[in-house]
C-alpha cells in the first residue's frame, strides 16, 4: 500500500508564557477550511487552533482538510512544568 502525503502543510508556532509553559498556535493558509484535534500529555485538548500556556510532555495536533478528509499530524515537545526559568 502506497501512502500519499496530503498536499497541504502547517506550522506549530510556540510562544513562551510569562508564568509557565508555552502557547501553541497553528499557522496555515485558509484556517477555516480545516478541523483541528489536539492531544496534550495524553488527554483530549480540544478543537481550537491554539493551546494556551501548556507544559508537561508533548502536544499533538491532527489537522484535517474538510473538503476531502486528508490529515496531517504533528507532535511537539513541551517544556516541563515548573522549569520555566531554568
Amino acid at each position: 500500500m502506497i501512502k500519499i502525503a496530503p498536499d497541504f502543510d502547517f506550522q506549530i508556532i510556540a510562544n513562551t508564557c510569562f508564568a509557565e509553559g508555552v502557547s501553541l498556535n497553528i499557522k496555515i493558509d485558509k484556517p477555516q477550511d480545516y478541523a483541528y484535534i489536539w492531544e496534550v500529555n495524553g488527554s483530549h485538548g480540544g478543537h481550537q487552533m491554539n493551546q494556551d500556556c501548556i507544559c508537561g510532555d508533548y502536544a499533538k495536533v491532527r489537522v484535517m482538510r474538510l473538503k476531502d478528509g486528508k490529515q496531517v499530524t504533528r507532535t511537539i515537545k513541551l517544556p516541563s512544568c515548573g522549569d520555566q526559568n531554568q
